[in-house]
């Protein structure tokens, strides 16, 4: 009789635990006005106001508003904070190369780790051209 109520805490636990899972997993929105067309993976997008979700459990970004949405994979290396924004904001970084932006670096709110965007093939055939330089930085929307 033990080993039927220990198999059935050992499921009930993991039950729990699965369960609970999802609701920590959700990504978290922060909405940026971006005063210029971008590139995020080998979409381009236009300016305009955008909700960027982060799922690190998933390993991926995305960026939507009304009628533009963009999904992209989150490279290995963490981007770590650099000190120069205040306390923990949000914020986005662009490459630029050339005329074109890339959206390239995230950092959430409230997180010391963003994420670092996997570079695209479109991407590669722009650092070809002309080296990468970060231009723009965008902080979160208040």
């Amino acid at each position: 009789m033990s080993l039927n109520r220990s198999f059935a805490t050992v499921a009930v636990s993991l039950l729990i635990l699965f369960a609970a899972k999802p609701s920590q997993a959700q990504p978290k929105g922060m909405r940026f006005d971006i005063p210029f067309g971008f590139n995020v993976g080998d979409k381009a997008l236009p300016a305009g106001a955008y909700v960027v979700e982060i799922d690190k459990t998933a390993g991926y970004i995305e960026l939507h508003n009304k009628t533009e949405f963009a999904r992209l994979r989150i490279g290995a290396a963490p981007a770590l904070r650099d000190g120069k924004e205040d306390a923990l904001r949000g914020r986005l970084s662009f490459y630029s190369y050339g005329t074109a932006y890339v959206l390239k670096k995230i950092w959430m709110a409230g997180e010391i780790r963003g994420a670092l965007l996997e570079s695209t093939m479109a991407e590669r055939e722009m650092a070809r051209t002309a080296p990468p330089k970060t231009v723009a930085e965008i902080s979160l929307r208040r």
